[in-house]
């Protein structure tokens, strides 16, 4: 049985569990609400033109517990960073159901008096709404995560396609930025969709950057064991950098199977993949030793 976030803080509600969250959130540093701004070059070999800048957000959790001012500032980073375009990487929502999250009801800031069955429409129309002001010369496109699947799939591409969000489903786009091929496949999610395999093949000789969106690294795994897959950069998030970070301990749990890819870069042959700690939190309504974090990537020639 997979274990996810969610059962491993159900299974550790109770004094246990809370003596831990507590302890953790007195004696380390409370990074609720701070965003960080991550800057990468990724050299390209192939690639020979002007840089390609892509602004990155993933797990924004919108919702009853992450103020509309934290969502605002990410979008102000991004907007002052002046991308070509942005990517998304999933779980633009988070429902607060569980009996532990329901300990933390005096940390509501946003959407107080909207009903539960109404939540869904609210935080999709008001995420899509802070997007707007971005005028991007080449969009924006995301890709569903686990918590958009289990709440209201439908909803969630209604209310992007309505705002100009291209959400990609184990779909392909090409770009043309500055007289260089873009080429982005954003699949479905690994946990509750069906994600598929990039129409990526094997190549010594391409001039593309080719960048795959998958929410859970756990599939960029799985694509990076297919010898016959070329792709030069991946995207994910899902694992929030552990959300709570103890000091000597590190991170109660990442959510994912290959750790390779809890947070940061990592390059696995001559691909590299970069994991989000994300915007929004779980359960826990908390970031310790773990800030929020947008990223500014630029693919630059080699």
């Amino acid at each position: 049985m997979k274990l996810t976030r969610r059962k491993f803080l159900a299974y550790t509600s109770g004094a246990a569990g809370l003596a831990i969250a507590s302890t953790a959130v007195a004696s380390t540093a409370n990074t609720t609400g701070l965003i960080n701004t991550t800057k990468l070059q990724i050299p390209i070999k192939h690639h020979h033109g002007s840089a390609i800048r892509v602004a990155f957000l993933s797990d924004i959790h919108l919702g009853p517990f992450l103020e509309k001012s934290m969502l605002d500032e990410a979008i102000k980073i991004v907007k002052e960073h002046s991308p070509d375009l942005l990517i998304l990487g999933g779980d633009y929502l988070w429902l607060p159901d569980s009996s532990l999250s329901n300990m933390f009801r005096s940390c509501i800031r946003n959407f107080q008096g909207v009903s539960y069955r109404d939540l869904p429409s609210a935080i999709f129309e008001q995420f899509a709404d802070a997007t707007r002001e971005l005028k991007l010369p080449h969009g924006i496109y995301a890709v569903y995560g686990n918590h958009d699947r289990w709440v209201n799939p439908y909803l969630c591409k209604k209310t992007f396609e309505k705002a100009g969000i291209k959400l990609l489903i184990n779909d392909l786009v090409e770009l043309n930025v500055r007289g260089s091929s873009l080429k982005l496949f954003g699949t479905d999610d690994y946990w509750t969709g069906v994600p598929k395999p990039p129409p990526f093949p094997a190549s010594s000789t391409r001039d593309d950057i080719r960048v795959v969106i998958s929410h859970n690294p756990d599939y960029q795994s799985e694509l990076l064991g297919k010898s016959a897959l070329s792709y030069d950069f991946g995207l994910g998030g899902h694992t929030h950098g552990g959300q709570l970070c103890l000091p000597l301990y590190g991170a109660l749990f990442y959510n994912i199977n290959d750790q390779r890819f809890r947070s940061g870069l990592t390059t696995v042959r001559n691909t590299s993949v970069f994991t989000s700690r994300g915007i929004g939190t779980v359960e826990i309504p908390y970031r310790v030793n773990c800030p929020a974090e947008v990223a500014i990537i630029d693919f630059v020639s080699a």
